[in-house]
């Protein structure tokens, strides 16, 4: 990305990472009575997603960067050319589970490309970052930042899906077709963590066969592009971020990208 990009995420990098654990801890501190009520598509929401996109919305604006597009937000705005895309509670059902497998996400977009994302769970108790022409890093909550090393090739894919059995078993299935017989372990897992676990090199690929959120996605699509990776779409390029908020299956993965386009191509 552009060298103004860098200054400017020099500037403001030290306190993105503050704010998330700072959103966290407010999260945590709700957890308690959660208050949830159901939003007109169905999914559940929170006093904690409200308070942490208050947070998060006000901190992000005052930076002056780009204007703010969240999923708590105002529920008819577009992604635009040049704007942060924010997810303050992801995996709100496993947050009333009492799981700590939820997490926040921040991205910034800039011509419908994400730029660099941060993503932060309490499962792994650190935060992870990167993209394009940055890298991956993780961060930690006494500021430490440190850049992921690329793991060593594993005997067996670890594969990420969501808990929908449904997906599990139809994602199974096709890659027993798809990856030309290399092994695989499958394991469901919650929320954008699933982004997060292939940043600092503990999976391999998530694919997802049906519709996400942009601000479920974009922050992952960058960290996984930093650690040399990427996000495809069914047809085989990168996600892109435009006007509209919903988007159809994808792949995220760690290194080649063939088998995944393989598999978008037979499940499309």
């Amino acid at each position: 990305m552009s060298r103004a990009w860098g200054e400017a995420l020099g500037r403001i990098g030290a306190e993105v990472r503050a704010l998330l654990f700072e959103a966290l801890g407010q999260i945590e501190a709700l957890a308690a009575a959660p208050d949830a009520e159901r939003k007109s598509d169905g999914s559940p929401v929170t006093r904690a997603d409200r308070a942490s996109h208050e947070l998060i919305s006000g901190r992000l604006d005052g930076l002056g960067v780009a204007p703010v597009l969240s999923e708590e937000g105002d529920p008819g705005a577009a992604v635009g050319d040049t704007c942060w895309l924010v997810d303050p509670l992801d995996g709100t059902s496993a947050f009333l589970e009492r799981s700590d497998e939820y997490c926040i996400n921040i991205a910034l977009i800039d011509g419908g490309a994400p730029v660099y994302g941060w993503l932060l769970s309490p499962h792994l108790g650190f935060g992870v970052e990167g993209g394009a022409g940055f890298g991956a890093f993780t961060f930690s909550p006494d500021g430490g930042v440190a850049p992921v090393q690329a793991p060593p090739p594993r005997d067996r894919l670890r594969v990420l899906t969501s808990r929908q059995q449904t997906e599990q078993d139809r994602i199974a299935g096709a890659l027993e077709s798809c990856l030309d017989g290399a092994g695989f372990d499958l394991e469901p897992r919650s929320s954008a963590l699933k982004f997060a676990l292939i940043g600092c090199g503990r999976a391999d690929a998530y694919p997802r066969l049906g519709p996400t959120h942009t601000w479920d996605i974009a922050a992952g699509h960058a960290i996984v592009e930093g650690i040399g990776g990427g996000l495809i779409g069914a047809d085989g390029e990168p996600v892109r971020y435009s006007d509209a908020t919903l988007n159809d299956s994808f792949a995220a993965f760690s290194g080649d990208p063939a088998p995944w386009i393989r598999l978008l191509n037979a499940e499309g």
